[in-house]
């Protein structure tokens, strides 16, 4: 006799209080993870070089490449984000608008 474990989904993207500072705990049954998870997160300027400061005021691009995923979070400390692609706003972070793989 088996019983799965249980796990909650946000398959429209991830709730408002997801959004506090700092940011909440999951509600999907998994805690935050330290390291990439085999992702690379690359942050962009207007002319799409790599940058490693920011400057207030200017934008930037967010690039997550790896394997396929369903669902992410992003929480900036300061400044101001704006959805992308399959992606919306939630509070002042940026999560998943669909269950699709991206």
């Amino acid at each position: 006799l088996a019983f799965p474990a249980l796990a909650f989904a946000y398959s429209a993207g991830a709730p408002a209080n997801m959004c506090s500072s700092p940011p909440g705990t999951p509600g999907h049954g998994s805690e935050f993870q330290d390291g990439t998870g085999g992702y690379s997160i690359v942050v962009k300027d207007a002319d799409g070089a790599a940058v490693t400061e920011v400057t207030p005021g200017q934008a930037y691009t967010v690039e997550v490449t790896g394997a396929s995923f369903k669902g992410g979070l992003i929480h900036a400390s300061g400044g101001t984000l704006a959805a992308g692609t399959d992606a919306k706003m939630t509070g002042a972070c940026v999560t998943h608008a669909s269950s699709a793989a991206k």
